[in-house]
């Protein structure tokens, strides 16, 4: 036997659900007057027009993919020229390399052989330096020898300098003594010795020198060498000349 099922009707969930039924058909009502809207509905005059307007847009997507075709087709010969040109190039290219090989095995060659040639040319100047260097003892042996000589010869050199700057000097106190005019307080310019000598007691004006006595006249004539034989007058006269004082004859 069934059990007795004793549960309340709830007023509020049926009144709630009648709620629901009565919006839902109102919706489905507002949707159904809607459908008058629909193109079909107007006779289906839009729809053939957008038919058309795809049917135009077809023909133009044909066109295109056409063009496309077309471009595509230049495309693959222009690709297939470019692939043969580079092929060509390649070929060029391989061909130089080559070249380019052989040039650098011929410079190899030339290297080598310039290589040799580097070591022949550096045994044979090392067989020449060791000539220079064998004549350059000997050169610095005769330098050396030289060198001995000229200290030798330093002496006799050392005279001829002391000559000659003696020379010098005398010829210009000669020229001053030559201006003395016989005037007995005229100054006398002093003559060096041949070893370029001052001499003591050089007379130095005319009066002294007319004056000296024969021993001080014999010792001037002999620093200067110069003959002692003679008068003391002949003296005089042969000191004069040999310093140049204008000597009167008359």
């Amino acid at each position: 036997m069934a059990a007795v099922n004793n549960q309340q009707p709830e007023f509020d969930a049926v009144a709630e659900a009648m709620n629901g039924i009565s919006l839902g058909h109102a919706v489905l009502a507002t949707h159904f007057e809607r459908m008058q809207n629909l193109p079909a509905v107007a006779g289906g005059a839009q729809i053939l027009a957008e038919v058309r307007a795809l049917g135009t847009n077809l023909g133009t997507l044909r066109t295109e993919i056409g063009t496309l075709r077309t471009d595509m087709a230049d495309m693959r010969a222009l690709l297939h020229t470019e692939v043969g040109t580079l092929r060509t190039e390649m070929g060029a290219l391989h061909t130089g390399v080559g070249a380019l090989c052989t040039e650098v095995g011929t410079l190899c060659t030339e290297v080598g052989t310039l290589r040799t040639d580097m070591e022949a040319l550096h045994i044979e100047v090392g067989i020449h330096f060791e000539d220079l260097h064998i004549q350059f003892e000997d050169r610095g042996q005769q330098v050396e020898a030289l060198g001995l000589q000229f200290e030798d010869f330093r002496p006799e050199l050392d005279e001829i300098r002391q000559a000659q700057q003696a020379a010098e000097f005398n010829s210009l106190a000669r020229l001053e003594n030559n201006t003395v005019n016989m005037i007995p307080a005229a100054p006398l310019s002093p003559l060096r010795t041949a070893q370029n000598q001052p001499i003591n007691g050089f007379p130095e004006t005319l009066g002294q020198l007319n004056g000296l006595h024969w021993a001080r006249l014999n010792a001037l004539l002999t620093a200067y060498g110069l003959p002692t034989e003679g008068t003391v007058p002949v003296r005089r006269t042969r000191f004069k000349m040999f310093i140049s004082v204008i000597v009167d004859h008359t």
